[in-house]
């Protein structure tokens, strides 16, 4: 038995093979496995080809793993557009669908000798249980449940509670397609076999999520109540997650017209009192280095989040690096410095967003936070975050006496005073991005 299992799985865009990741990693988590999930796409708007890999293990685990142990291609020609990203060695096995006339001497890797090649009647078990061929990835979660032994009836249970809104025969076809997948697989046992090692002490109450997710939650925890942004890829779900949520905790979220207007959006709310934040890639960065020099200079708290992708200009959407580091840090005209912090992984995400948010306040600047791509999209099981071991800081706000001759920039032995807000009696200032003196009027000194 195998204690750890690496499985990575291509198709075009409409064969669900994100989809049936995303299943295999719930059903392993809920039968007691340590689980990651990486997924990348095609970066077209629509269509394109897409992959996942998923690393499912008896014991912790801390990365996605090296060379794949199954390989699962429902399309070829899609699946060698990963390179890299599905590395096939001599220890792996090879799944594909005999519907696509491949013959296994003829399997186009070139240069590599798979362990074993499997060639099952994928597209026909889905033509069979669903009456058209959208089943694949439902089959091959059968297959994979079948000769590696992983969560089965967890398998099955997701099934049922995904179908459950949709009509009787929907689900009845998704539960033969799956069955199908599991029959094949007994009839056509393995020798030697390949079944993964039983889970140990159970993961109930385990998180399963992923960095972007980690970050919108640590933004609430800390006591965010204003984001403002422009969808980019691969930021988009800190946005989507804070659209649902933040309004529960008397927040705001606006999606604005560009990436200057959203970053604009969240300082200004800044400067009306309030924790804000902004997220996005590093096109998206690009465009907001002028305003970043004004939170500089206005001296407003904001935290800004980079998740990284690949290449300069439009790049590579969909695609991880961590090259941002230089534009995070030194992306200013004049004199001025940031903080810049960075995760290490999804759990991470969640301290490094609050610590985020601490230094903003208490320094009264803008902090950026780098994450990237596979960080901020992989699914992950984790424990709870202790948050009892977190402490939120406010900012520093001027006393009764200091608004008698209030002067937000005034100097203090720190460098750091007491920031007011409109409406707040005697804490008129002004704010702008020319050289100031205390009072905030400009100067040339």
């Amino acid at each position: 038995m195998s204690k750890d299992l690496v499985i990575g799985m291509a198709g075009s865009g409409g064969d669900g093979v994100v989809s049936a990741g995303e299943a295999l990693t719930s059903a392993a988590a809920a039968a007691g496995y340590h689980v990651i999930m990486t997924k990348s796409f095609g970066s077209q708007i629509r269509g394109g080809e897409s992959s996942c890999r998923v690393r499912v293990s008896a014991q912790p685990i801390f990365g996605c793993g090296g060379a794949l142990d199954v390989a699962v291609a429902l399309s070829w020609a899609d699946f060698l557009k990963f390179g890299g990203e599905l590395p096939v060695g001599p220890e792996t096995v090879v799944l594909y669908d005999e519907g696509s006339g491949v013959e296994p001497k003829d399997v186009p890797l070139a240069g590599v000798s798979p362990a074993r090649i499997l060639r099952a009647p994928i597209a026909e078990m889905s033509l069979q249980g669903v009456g058209s061929e959208r089943a694949r990835n439902i089959v091959v979660l059968g297959l994979l449940a079948g000769w590696f032994g992983i969560a089965p009836e967890a398998l099955r249970r997701g099934i049922e509670k995904r179908y459950a809104k949709k009509s009787a025969s929907v689900l009845e076809g998704a539960a033969r397609a799956f069955e199908a997948g599991v029959s094949y697989a007994g009839a056509h046992p393995l020798d030697p076999a390949l079944a993964l090692e039983p889970a140990g002490a159970t993961t109930a109450g385990k998180l399963l999520t992923d960095g972007n997710d980690m970050c919108a939650a640590a933004a609430i925890f800390s006591g965010c109540t204003f984001f403002g942004g422009y969808p980019i890829t691969p930021s988009s779900e800190i946005m989507q997650l804070l659209s649902r949520e933040i309004w529960k905790y008397g927040g705001a979220l606006l999606q604005a017209e560009d990436e200057i207007a959203g970053i604009g959006a969240a300082l200004g709310a800044s400067f009306a009192g309030r924790k804000s934040m902004t997220a996005t890639s590093g096109p998206g960065m690009s465009l907001k280095t002028e305003i970043l020099g004004l939170a500089s200079i206005a001296e407003l708290p904001l935290v800004v989040v980079n998740v990284q992708r690949g290449g300069p200009s439009t790049g590579m959407p969909t695609k991880s690096e961590q090259a941002d580091l230089f534009q995070a840090v030194f992306s200013a005209h004049g004199d001025v410095v940031r903080p810049v912090l960075a995760p290490t992984s999804v759990a991470d995400t969640f301290a490094v967003t609050v610590h985020a948010f601490n230094l903003a306040e208490e320094l009264q600047t803008p902090v950026i936070v780098l994450s990237d791509q596979e960080i901020a999209q992989r699914k992950e099981s984790l424990d709870p975050i202790d948050v009892s071991r977190f402490v939120v800081h406010e900012r520093r706000v001027p006393t009764a006496d200091e608004l008698q001759d209030y002067r937000r920039f005034r100097l203090t032995d720190d460098g750091v005073s007491p920031i007011s807000h409109p409406g707040l009696a005697g804490g008129s200032y002004q704010g702008a991005g020319i050289e100031h003196n205390e009072a905030g009027s400009p100067t040339s000194s």
